[in-house]
């Protein structure tokens, strides 16, 4: 599990720029343990939970799914693991949304998160082969913290925030400012990352391939909390964390 006393260590970084944590977990898989990993799951996750990016495009889910429904009552449907690994052979990147739902490591870590926090965790799983690249370069709306489970992995970052980083920012009209300096990270097995929201970023696996997990820390904005009091005024608002300092 990641060792929660690191987390210290991110101090001013918080919220301002990237964090590299070296050997940050003890948590280490093999090729051998990812694929009993996508065994296990493709018995019985839903193909709604799954990602599969493959030459710059997502794959239309019902590519991924054997023949037989899992549940003849709610007609939830079985992922072949097979076809996992067709496509990780093919250079494609697979993500498993709610990894923390599978595996109790990571579910673990997503409680103290969550209760340091006080917002909602989610976590998903990264893995692809060698020399993979998933996603172009973008920021997220939220905080993460990666940690490298396998392999390793090559980050490209900027150095600071982007400040139009609400979540009302379309990804698909995220524009990269031209001449942005980006700092270099490798993650090998054990090690950790810290991404601020609004940091941009690309990753690409290395040649052993890669297998990492992501957790977002979704913090509001004050905005953003704002707009949820407004649709919830009847309710108590769920955020109580610092919306822009290290709680």
């Amino acid at each position: 599990m990641v060792k929660i006393s690191r987390l210290d260590e991110l101090g001013s970084s918080w919220g301002q720029s990237p964090y590299l944590l070296n050997a940050a977990s003890d948590l280490f898989w093999s090729e051998a343990d990812r694929k009993e990993f996508f065994r296990r799951i493709a018995r019985t996750v839903s193909d709604q939970w799954l990602r599969v990016l493959l030459n710059g495009r997502y794959v239309f889910h019902k590519e991924l799914l054997q023949e037989a429904p899992l549940s003849v009552r709610d007609g939830t449907l079985i992922v072949s693991a097979d076809k996992l690994e067709s496509y990780l052979n093919q250079s494609a990147t697979i993500v498993v949304r709610g990894a923390h739902s599978y595996l109790s490591e990571a579910h673990q870590f997503s409680e103290v998160l969550e209760a340091k926090f006080k917002c909602p965790i989610s976590c998903n799983l990264y893995a692809a082969k060698c020399n993979s690249v998933g996603f172009k370069e973008h920021f997220d709306t939220h905080h993460i913290i990666v940690v490298q489970l396998h392999g390793s992995k090559t980050w490209r970052v900027s150095p600071t925030v982007e400040q139009q980083s609400s979540k009302f920012v379309s990804i698909s009209k995220q524009v990269v400012p031209p001449g942005t300096p980006r700092l270099v990270f490798t993650l090998q097995s054990g090690d950790g990352l810290y991404l601020p929201r609004g940091c941009w970023h690309c990753a690409s696996s290395g040649p052993e391939g890669s297998t990492h997990l992501s957790f977002g820390i979704h913090i509001p904005t004050k905005g953003e909390q704002l707009l949820n009091e407004a649709r919830l005024s009847a309710a108590t608002p769920y955020y109580s964390a610092d919306l822009y300092g290290f709680p």
